[in-house]
């Protein structure tokens, strides 16, 4: 993966882990309370069991959102082109050095003198398909991870 596509799968790893992480909390919270409450019904457990209540809707909120956000992605395939931002730069590089061949090739042809051709210009099929494969892998990766990820909050709530 291009470098700032592992920074968006690193934060997205630290978001889904922390995520996790106090999904393991709450789960344990509760664990215990379910362990105690049976025995001991009384306002110090009944409100630790409002207070876990809390912070689980609260969970679910934040990992509904991070989900939603996701989704927007996967449902726009443009997000996701213009999150590489590396193959963005390699195209425009590639469009200058194209620019820069047909300046060069059309002073070639003309004398100077006021002279007029018309020089048709051959694209290498095999070239454009090759380009195009490479967008469409580049494209699959970044739906990939960002599904995996999708998948991962899914898991959380």
């Amino acid at each position: 993966l291009p470098f700032e596509l592992e920074c968006v799968e690193g934060a997205l790893m630290v978001l889904v882990g922390q995520l996790d992480y106090d999904l393991a909390a709450v789960k344990e919270r509760i664990a215990l309370l379910l362990k105690k409450l049976p025995a001991q019904v009384n306002t110090q457990n009944l409100e630790e069991l409002r207070r876990v209540k809390s912070l689980l809707v609260a969970l679910e909120s934040r990992s509904e959102q991070v989900q939603e956000l996701l989704a927007e992605f996967l449902d726009d395939e443009d997000d996701i082109a213009e999150m590489n931002l590396t193959s963005q730069l390699k195209e425009e590089e590639n469009k200058r050095k194209r620019k820069q061949q047909r300046e060069q090739d059309s002073l070639e042809i003309g004398d100077g003198i006021g002279e007029t051709e018309f020089v048709s210009v051959s694209v290498d099929e095999d070239q454009i398909e090759s380009i195009l494969e490479e967008a469409n892998r580049e494209l699959e990766e970044v739906e990939d991870l960002i599904e995996y990820y999708f998948q991962r909050c899914a898991g959380t709530h």
